[in-house]
């Protein structure tokens, strides 16, 4: 079964202030990965957050996707 580990990841700009902050937690081994079955991203500066929460996590073998990350993420 998948553990309570909590994870908290802060991103700050070069004068300190939180970009994002990360938390995820209920880690499990899938094929010789530690993966999160639940994580939020906050994004305080747009008083903005978002939560992704599975039931079960399969890895694919490949996946294609894009991503566009906000400007200040950029740099």
């Amino acid at each position: 079964g998948a553990n309570n580990n909590f994870l908290k990841l802060i991103h700050r700009d070069h004068y300190g202030k939180v970009i994002t902050e990360i938390y995820a937690r209920s880690y499990e081994n899938v094929d010789g990965v530690n993966l999160p079955y639940w994580m939020r991203i906050i994004f305080p500066k747009q008083q903005r957050s978002l939560t992704i929460a599975y039931d079960e996590i399969k890895i694919n073998n490949t996946v294609n996707f894009n991503l566009s990350l906000p400007r200040e993420l950029q740099n």
